[in-house]
């Protein structure tokens, strides 16, 4: 159970990163729930999806974080996780479709790039 707070406290929105290019959390572990973990999964899945297209993206990161978080949810909360986590992943889908995925690519590069320094992000260009 310690490993799967640890996890969730380094998973956890929001993040920034030191300089280094490490994970740091502002969030309480005791307050992330199954839906804030498919959405922070759903994000990087659409990103994989769909930025590929536009910009050069980190793939090997966005797949360990995703597999990461589908191993924590269904560790921490089992089956129900995985029902919330393929609704998100549709809900995702559909903002991206609704948005058009170029604009949606662009804003999440710009504010992904806000979000870290120094080595410590999804998208490479």
């Amino acid at each position: 159970m310690k490993r799967i707070a640890l996890i969730l406290t380094v998973l956890a929105a929001p993040v920034v990163a030191s300089a280094q290019g490490t994970l740091i959390s502002e969030t309480d572990p005791s307050t992330i729930n199954a839906s804030g973990i498919a959405r922070a999964a759903s994000l990087y899945i659409g990103i994989y999806k769909e930025c590929p297209k536009y910009y050069s993206i980190d793939a090997g990161f966005l797949n360990k974080a995703v597999s990461l978080y589908e191993q924590v949810g269904e560790q921490k909360f089992g089956e129900p996780f995985k029902k919330i986590y393929s609704e998100e992943i549709q809900r995702r889908m559909n903002e991206v479709e609704a948005t058009g995925a170029y604009y949606w690519c662009s804003y999440q590069r710009g504010y992904q790039s806000t979000l870290y320094q120094k080595g410590g992000s999804m998208f490479r260009n």
